[in-house]
């Protein structure tokens, strides 16, 4: 997964506040995600929904 260069350079960039924004950023995209696949809660996930790259 490609998640650690964008929280590192929001941490340098930003310092922790820059750093507490890439993360809800991330966790906005995650729930939209989710939200259009229709899933409300983990659970939900099953091996159908998951592709290996």
């Amino acid at each position: 997964m490609w998640v650690g260069r964008p929280f590192l350079y929001a941490a340098v960039a930003g310092g922790q506040p820059g750093f507490e924004r890439a993360i809800t950023l991330l966790q906005a995209e995650i729930d939209r995600d989710l939200g259009m696949l229709g899933i409300c809660n983990l659970s939900e996930i099953t091996p159908d929904l998951i592709r290996k790259l």
